[in-house]
């Protein structure tokens, strides 16, 4: 893997990112929107991750001895992490906070619903029982917990484009135009927009193969990724629909995320630590419990998302120092 770049910042600042557009939504529904609201400051955050992602696992995936080889080391990156985080989301934050008896809520089938959904990252059930059924955006302990099914699917579909297609580097070029083309036909081929039951598993399969290809064609010339990101945006700025923005996004988005990676300016900013996985999986439940209490004591947005970030970053380095770099360091030295 690639050591001299600004990855860990990025990803950090994309679940930041989130962490702030859902504090905002959870409190008053309130959302930021760009290029007439067909994204959100959140939706472009999680682009960054799936692109960075798609960047960095194929290299691990090249670098691994063997299918068990790199299928263990993503369990290990993403699994123990999820589990921890869907206890706490669960058994902390929900049994803390629902107005139903403790033993009612203990034995009913949908905590043990919701908290299977959780640590097998389907995570399509988010309903706890008396679990904020008042709140702004109600019944939803986790929603934040969703986009990682896909994470996942990407793992293998990975493992079947270098199965079929190889490590050339024009084929997956290829792929992504076509991939590109389709979804822009989403508006006129129904059945297309139904597969995998949404426009999701489009938007994040082209940006997590972006990252791929850009392995192959890393753009060097900033007069080029300049380009590229005027260029791209304007397509978004200008687009009269959903598609055409998202075409813009496409290249915008990977070319400023790139440029910014391996930007020299950032290259001194060494985190210590890795919080951008726990901030993305710990943040929506505290949220909605700090929304809960702040509402019922007339305190404001500000003060929610404040108390909100102690929390959440609290959480996120017990999950890091605990649990994800020892899991990732043992894992590093079984399937190295």
């Amino acid at each position: 893997m690639q050591k001299n770049n600004n990855f860990d910042i990025l990803r950090l600042g994309a679940s930041l990112g989130v962490f702030f557009e859902h504090g905002s939504f959870v409190f008053d529904r309130q959302m930021v929107g760009f290029f007439n609201n067909n994204y959100s400051f959140g939706s472009l955050s999680v682009f960054i991750f799936f692109f960075i992602s798609g960047h960095l696992v194929f290299q691990s995936l090249k670098r691994s001895e063997n299918l068990i080889n790199f299928f263990s080391k993503r369990f290990f990156r993403i699994f123990p992490g999820l589990f921890f985080a869907s206890l706490f989301s669960v058994f902390v934050v929900g049994l803390w906070m629902t107005s139903i008896e403790k033993i009612d809520f203990l034995t009913s089938e949908m905590v043990w619903i919701t908290f299977l959904n959780y640590i097998s990252a389907i995570a399509v059930h988010h309903q706890l029982p008396g679990v904020f059924d008042f709140n702004p955006f109600p019944f939803t302990v986790n929603a934040s917990l969703w986009t990682i099914k896909y994470e996942i699917l990407m793992y293998f579909l990975l493992v079947v484009a270098v199965f079929f297609i190889g490590e050339r580097r024009w084929k997956f070029g290829i792929v992504i135009v076509f991939s590109v083309f389709l979804f822009l036909l989403l508006p006129e081929f129904f059945w297309l927009y139904d597969l995998f039951y949404s426009k999701d598993f489009w938007r994040f399969g082209i940006v997590f193969f972006i990252g791929v290809v850009f392995v192959f064609f890393p753009l060097r010339k900033k007069n080029f990724i300049l380009l590229l990101i005027i260029l791209g945006f304007l397509i978004s700025y200008f687009g009269q629909n959903f598609y055409l923005v998202s075409l813009g996004v496409f290249i915008w988005l990977p070319a400023l995320v790139f440029w910014i990676a391996y930007c020299d300016c950032l290259k001194s900013l060494k985190l210590p630590f890795d919080l951008s996985y726990g901030f993305y999986i710990y943040a929506f439940p505290v949220q909605q419990a700090m929304t809960e209490i702040c509402l019922s004591y007339g305190l404001d947005k500000w003060v929610c998302l404040s108390f909100s970030f102690v929390i959440v970053f609290i959480c996120a380095w017990i999950s890091w120092v605990f649990i994800e770099k020892p899991a990732i360091s043992w894992s590093r030295k079984k399937f190295m």
